[in-house]
């Protein structure tokens, strides 16, 4: 749906702007008359000049309908970024506005308004049951009535939309809270749940404290240095995981030998488990260092089948059909690559009992 969307939208786009020009050249004529404006409060001065022109200068209205062109104005107005090019966060509506039939733009908007609240109402709901259950009756108020955690529960729900909004405020764009939850809050956590697999030592106190220090420091981040290139961002919330991580591991009691025994015998897994390798038989190392190799030599192809499997679909239905059987060949390349391997050599379920 997304891919037939965006090729709409190059259609969209096409039919609104035959002479992209324009769109830098209006973009540059409101920087002009509003030098100050910021990147957050663009969106909000383009929709003023789009509905409210009364309330700016009328020479401005006036250059910018002779380029975008009196007809469909407000809709013209609202593709202008701030960059002076096409608004990408636009063109969904675009497309919904201009190339999308009556019955069936209502019957999206409202598939896609369904979709975007039970995703928020499901997140916020389980967030809520978290803090609840795991924080608040675990830690404050063990005995704590059922009325009472229902009406923590309510607070938290409040909290939690609350902090949700004063983060949208500080927001430039879609792609600025994207960068952030990818760059910065995924990379706190991704240290801890990494280093569970690679490293014997690493117990649940560092997963725990890893977690939170990377969560924290991507906040603190967004709070205090919000300018940081997505580089600066990957690599703060990454130092900031694995401090809390190997900190949080020393300072609480290692798993058990048994535990990781059986992890290593059912998992065999990569990294530093030498001492755990060693204790295995001659036979079981032999058949561990080989299903290592075969993984390692599967990883370019699983990678080269995952990218065309999405990239494949992508240029048929921009009928680019060269491309198309070009990547069709990489995704069969990738296939058999897997298959000679990786699946395989998987081994006989259970061989290590």
């Amino acid at each position: 749906m997304m891919m037939g969307a965006a090729v709409l939208g190059l259609y969209v786009v096409r039919d609104l702007f035959p002479d992209l020009s324009v769109v830098s050249q209006a973009g540059a004529l409101i920087h002009q008359y509003y030098p100050a404006v910021a990147k957050e409060g663009w969106g909000t001065l383009i929709s003023s000049l789009a509905f409210q022109p009364q309330q700016h200068a009328p020479e401005l209205l006036a250059q910018l309908k002779t380029m975008l062109g009196a007809a469909d104005f407000p809709a013209r107005l609202q593709m202008v970024s701030f960059e002076n090019t096409v608004n990408p966060e636009k063109v969904l509506p675009a497309v919904l506005q201009f190339g999308i039939a009556k019955g069936m733009r209502g019957l999206i908007v409202i598939a896609l308004t369904a979709a975007a609240l039970t995703t928020f109402g499901g997140t916020v709901n389980a967030t809520a049951g978290m803090l609840v259950r795991n924080l608040y009756q675990r830690y404050i108020r063990p005995k704590a009535a059922t009325r009472e955690l229902i009406f923590a529960s309510w607070g938290s729900v409040i909290l939690l939309v609350v902090g949700a909004f004063a983060f949208a405020v500080s927001l430039r764009s879609i792609n600025d809270a994207w960068g952030w939850i990818v760059m910065g809050l995924n990379t706190g956590l991704m240290v801890p749940t990494i280093l569970r697999l690679y490293w014997w030592r690493f117990n649940g106190g560092g997963y725990v404290i890893g977690t939170i220090v990377g969560i924290v420091g991507a906040v603190l981040q967004r709070l205090l240095w919000r300018d940081w290139s997505e580089l600066y961002v990957f690599a703060f919330a990454l130092a900031c995981g694995l401090a809390g991580s190997v900190a949080g591991t020393y300072l609480t009691r290692p798993t058990s030998e048994s535990v990781l025994h059986t992890f290593y015998l059912k998992t065999r897994p990569f990294g530093m488990w030498g001492r755990f390798k060693k204790a295995l038989s001659l036979s079981e190392q032999a058949k561990v260092t080989r299903e290592h190799r075969m993984d390692l030599a599967a990883a370019p192809f699983a990678l080269l089948w995952q990218v065309t499997l999405f990239l494949a679909p992508m240029l048929a239905v921009i009928h680019n059909w060269p491309a198309f059987w070009g990547a069709l060949g990489l995704w069969v390349i990738g296939l058999a690559g897997l298959y000679w391997f990786w699946y395989r050599n998987l081994p006989a379920a259970n061989w290590y009992e």
